[in-house]
């Protein structure tokens, strides 16, 4: 799972998603140099659900704590809510790629995690390498309001994965269309533990973790 609680790499979404009637629960952090509210610089902690409702649906609901923010004296930090949608078009298939349009904030509630985004993903397999997965997007964000100062991705972006002991250990490397990140994806129980360990833009390290379920 992401930084941001779908499934992707570090942050970028790719076009995949959960297999169906499976639900994720986790938690990631990134420090005050990622977690920027209203321009005030704070760690951020995001606690996620994500559930693929059907084959096609995945669908997350996210709370991101700003601890060294809060929105008056009476409370300790400030709590952002906001829900993503996952829709995929096309399945990947031998000689094509799978495709999902998305949004993060599907009722408009985030002030700087609004998207909306197309990404295709593609496995392709290469001498010495073997499998590396491809994924390249676009976030046009169409959808404008007075709340929204920021968005999560704006424009291109693009990444990469693969497996260094398969299936235990993956790399990752993206450009997110602001930054370059690199992570380490750990899945040593059969894919339902995942730990990731990042570094956000190439300078500062960030990490999330999940557990997954059959419902």
């Amino acid at each position: 799972m992401s930084m941001f609680g779908t499934t992707g790499l570090v942050f970028i979404p790719t076009a995949y998603i959960l297999p169906d009637g499976e639900l994720a629960l986790g938690i990631s952090y990134t420090d005050e140099h990622y977690g920027q509210y209203t321009h005030y610089p704070s760690d951020q902690i995001v606690y996620y659900a994500t559930l693929a409702y059907l084959p096609f649906l995945e669908v997350s609901l996210r709370a991101t704590q700003y601890p060294n923010f809060a929105w008056s004296k009476n409370y300790d930090s400030a709590i952002e809510r906001m829900a993503s949608v996952k829709l995929q078009l096309l399945k990947e298939k031998q000689y094509s790629p799978s495709i999902v349009l998305g949004v993060h904030d599907l009722y408009g509630k985030s002030i700087q995690y609004n998207a909306q985004y197309i990404v295709a993903s593609k496995s392709i397999n290469l001498p010495l390498i073997k499998t590396v997965g491809l994924h390249i997007g676009h976030a046009p964000n169409p959808i404008k309001s007075d709340r929204i100062i920021d968005y999560s991705i704006k424009g291109f972006f693009a990444g990469l994965d693969t497996w260094i002991y398969k299936p235990i250990l993956s790399i990752m490397f993206e450009y997110d269309s602001q930054k370059y990140n690199i992570g380490l994806r750990i899945m040593p129980y059969k894919n339902w533990f995942n730990f990731d360990l990042s570094v956000l833009g190439m300078k500062h390290i960030a990490g999330t973790m999940s557990v997954s379920f059959d419902l």
